[in-house]
């Protein structure tokens, strides 16, 4: 299909369609008024479709030209975030980054990011909130936020909040050797494993609903003895034989590789928990874009 390339034609019609007028859109386009009627007119030729209907009041958005300025309209905010993201370039004028970064993944995913992302950025100050999910999707609303990093976010219904996944994480449940080596090298059954002293998130985190949610395919029902949402914490109570607790495997690698900590298995797969970034759309700039693809990297 043979398309329109001229840009031109697009910005008049966004223009006319925000002024309702051939005449205003001339003013504010200082272009003449059969100027503006010309580039309308290829634009419906093009598409063989009526964009505008005509009165002598000015102008009004057929259907087919409101689906026409849908379109207009998103291209002309990226356009406007690509903009302002080279002035931030330009004049490297951001001075702070903010990230939303829960405990439980702050502690083992970003150190070695932030390390590497002020080799390249000595003079951007980094801020570090950690509040619950729900909280600091509503900062990023707000633009309080410039990232969340955190696991299993969910997409929203906002069309100008994004959500990447930047990789896949491994659940597990493990224990102090001493207490539980019994269950060593074994798979429990289901009435087995809900019968275990466990210790889980909150059941106010996303990453508890998903923990019981993948649970309950299985017919297992959780019911832990404690909840805590504090990744050091966790592990100081499974040290001390308190209970099994669940945690991703890299938070727990050394306690396993010393054998200090046994992974205690129920006899289905594995839960995969997602690491995923949020950010405004119209808020993303180099800055934020860099810290993503570092995290990536690492």
């Amino acid at each position: 299909m043979k398309q329109v390339y001229d840009l031109n034609l697009y910005s008049v019609f966004y223009v006319t369609a925000n002024s309702n007028s051939f005449s205003e859109a001339a003013k504010k386009l200082d272009l003449t008024q059969p100027g503006i009627s010309y580039s309308i007119r290829k634009l419906e030729e093009f598409f063989n479709v009526k964009l505008f209907d005509r009165s002598f009041t000015g102008v009004k958005l057929t259907e087919a030209g409101k689906i026409l300025y849908y379109y207009v309209d998103n291209a002309n905010a990226i356009l406007l975030s690509g903009i302002k993201v080279i002035n931030e370039y330009k004049n490297d004028s951001i001075s702070e980054l903010n990230l939303g970064v829960p405990t439980h993944v702050g502690t083992y995913y970003i150190s070695d990011s932030i390390l590497k992302f002020r080799k390249i950025y000595p003079n951007i100050k980094v801020n570090i909130i950690d509040k619950n999910t729900s909280e600091m999707v509503a900062m990023i609303k707000k633009k309080e936020l410039d990232l969340i990093i955190d696991t299993d976010l969910t997409k929203s219904s906002d069309p100008n909040i994004a959500v990447k996944k930047i990789r896949e994480l491994t659940g597990i449940f493990v224990a102090n050797r001493e207490y539980y080596g019994q269950y060593e090298n074994k798979r429990l059954l289901s009435k087995e494993f809900a019968k275990l002293p466990l210790i889980l998130p909150s059941n106010t985190t996303r990453t508890r609903n998903v923990i019981d949610s993948y649970f309950k395919r299985y017919n297992i029902a959780l019911n832990p003895i404690i909840e805590n949402n504090s990744t050091p914490i966790g592990k100081k109570l499974i040290e001390k034989g308190i209970g099994v607790g669940w945690m991703i495997d890299a938070f727990v690698k050394e306690e396993l590789e010393s054998k200090k900590f046994i992974e205690i298995k129920p006899a289905i797969e594995q839960l995969k928990i997602s690491l995923s970034v949020m950010y405004q759309k119209e808020n993303l700039n180099h800055v934020i874009q860099d810290f993503i693809r570092i995290l990536k990297d690492e």
